[in-house]
């Protein structure tokens, strides 16, 4: 373990990298919400022009469809930067804290590797289908599977930045973590 553990100041680097993650994870919530209120929306105004106008849109499926693909992966962008992914704990409890912490730091750089490794390997399908359009909407296809693309890269950031914040201080980013040391540096005020 580093001497920045237990000391109560955190090094500049992991306070900018929190301070990022922070504003980056409200985007990434703000954009799913926006996303998830575009599908009750879309879907809502189709359920009433089908059943009390008789007259269904014919975009509304396919916009809801791509709303909810770009969802999913900025959703699970920000989960995975709070850690809150389903993981398998065997090892963490039956070792030592130094053991454990160079376990977490391993599991970082595997799934930013894995990330990565997909983010290149989706990324020239993504290209080939962008002359392809959408049935109703005509979006390009690349507009569709660019969002697996974002949300991989995004997820590759956290995990870089989870690795450097256990290594520098031994807790990855939470957002608990930040709002609760804000509210200790306003009340210090």
């Amino acid at each position: 373990m580093s001497s920045h553990e237990n000391s109560n100041v955190e090094n500049p680097l992991a306070t900018s990298l929190r301070q990022f993650t922070k504003y980056l994870v409200r985007l990434e919530r703000g954009i799913a919400v926006v996303m998830l209120i575009a599908i009750l929306c879309t879907m809502g105004m189709q359920v009433f022009a089908r059943y009390v106008l008789n007259q269904p849109f014919s975009w509304s499926e396919e916009l809801s469809r791509l709303a909810m693909i770009w969802m999913s992966f900025l959703s699970a962008s920000f989960v995975m930067a709070e850690g809150n992914h389903i993981a398998v704990d065997l090892w963490s409890q039956r070792v030592s804290t130094n053991t454990s912490q160079r376990l977490q730091l391993m599991s970082y750089l595997v799934v930013a590797v894995s990330c990565l490794m997909l983010f290149f390997g989706g990324l020239s399908f993504v290209v080939k289908v962008h002359p392809v359009g959408s049935a109703t909407l005509g979006i390009p296809k690349s507009y569709w599977y660019s969002a697996v693309s974002v949300g991989l890269l995004l997820m590759t950031f956290h995990a870089l930045a989870n690795f450097v914040l256990v290594a520098r201080t031994g807790k990855p980013y939470s957002s608990e973590c930040t709002e609760s040391s804000e509210a200790k540096n306003e009340g210090a005020v």
